[in-house]
């Protein structure tokens, strides 16, 4: 163990080294919980940050496809932050740090449609901007 119940771990994933304190604050609180939950005393389920965020970006995306719009609308409302800025993104999650395009997540907690014709726009194609509860300006 580490200071202030800090420790290593190992990402079953990639096999990288890194600090967990999920019994106070840690970075993957940070992270929607939308991954299912071992609370077994046994279950070593600490992932590292990159694998962590591909994961969970992965299981958004699925439920983004395969749940209702208003379902996830809801969801994405828990993550909205007041006032967003680029530090505040989280790789994979929020945008994909390849492309740097923002992801559906991004635009649900964003909670409208811009109307910019965005490529992983989450809203359906036949609603405006307005009915989301913003302008597109």
């Amino acid at each position: 163990m580490l200071e202030n119940n800090t420790r290593s771990r190992t990402c079953p994933e990639c096999g990288a080294s890194f600090s967990c304190s999920a019994n106070q604050y840690c970075w993957c609180m940070e992270i929607p919980a939308v991954l299912a939950f071992d609370p077994s005393p046994t279950a070593d389920a600490c992932y590292c940050r990159p694998c962590l965020s591909k994961r969970v970006a992965a299981q958004l995306e699925h439920e983004i496809a395969n749940r209702p719009h208003a379902e996830m609308l809801a969801k994405a409302t828990l993550y909205r932050e007041r006032s967003p800025t680029k530090q505040s993104l989280l790789a994979n999650i929020d945008y994909h740090p390849e492309s740097q395009q923002l992801s559906a997540w991004y635009h649900l907690k964003r909670g409208y449609c811009c109307g910019s014709g965005c490529e992983n726009c989450p809203y359906p194609e036949n609603e405006n901007s307005a009915k989301w509860g913003q302008s597109g300006s």
